[in-house]
């Protein structure tokens, strides 16, 4: 079984302040695992932070990572397991500094391990360019999901080496938000970068886990192969 990515709701940006905002309908592939990106802003810089939240589809959510960056941005990455049906999500924030603006990105991870579907995540921020801290060591077959913001809405923000699932840019204060994973031989410290400007970056990265079907048809030639010798 190979992992497969795919960008379920390109995402939208809510300008109300109120906190909560509804996805559009999605269908998410059964056993899959759906992963959601929220980016707040606030009024002025944040001095707490704010609390993010995504609900639906009968799912279990979980907070992978977070970081604020850029005076008064924070994007967080949020997996849910057991999504079924067809519906939308429910994203919020709460708390924190008067919120102003919310946006999100929904994609989705297929083919990952049942059991333990991702690693730990990485978090940073930075100006301009940023290398994300060493994820770990990424085994054959496993992805390395990432996910960035970015303070300014037209710049050519990217991750350098990665293949693109989910680009939301010129939004009013959001402004950028960007999606990306590589299955093949990834690098283990996540690289983002712009055209420069003094703008600033957040960025949250994983290593999803290949499901065990690999594992199994490994085990089961190597028996084949005892049992051969054995004759």
């Amino acid at each position: 079984m190979a992992l497969a990515f795919a960008t379920l709701d390109g995402g939208t940006e809510d300008t109300s302040g109120d906190g909560t905002m509804d996805s559009v309908s999605i269908s998410p592939t059964s056993g899959g695992m759906v992963l959601v990106t929220v980016v707040t802003t606030t009024i002025s810089a944040y001095v707490s932070n704010p609390t993010h939240g995504v609900s639906g589809l009968s799912g279990t959510w979980t907070n992978v990572g977070e970081i604020g960056y850029a005076s008064r941005r924070f994007i967080s990455l949020w997996k849910g397991i057991g999504c079924t049906g067809t519906g939308s999500l429910t994203i919020t924030s709460t708390g924190g500094t008067t919120l102003q603006d919310l946006a999100y990105v929904i994609d989705e991870a297929t083919g990952q391990n049942a059991a333990t579907p991702n690693d730990a995540a990485v978090a940073d921020f930075g100006v301009d360019t940023l290398a994300l801290p060493d994820i770990g060591t990424v085994d054959a077959g496993d992805a390395v999901y990432t996910v960035g913001g970015h303070e300014n809405g037209f710049n050519n923000f990217r991750e350098e080496t990665y293949t693109a699932l989910a680009t939301l840019g010129s939004l009013t204060n959001v402004r950028q938000i960007r999606t990306y994973y590589d299955d093949t031989t990834p690098d283990e410290t996540p690289s983002w970068t712009s055209d420069g400007g003094s703008n600033g970056i957040g960025a949250i990265a994983m290593v999803i886990n290949v499901g065990a079907a690999g594992t199994y048809l490994m085990a089961a030639r190597r028996h084949t192969f005892v049992n051969t010798v054995n004759y």
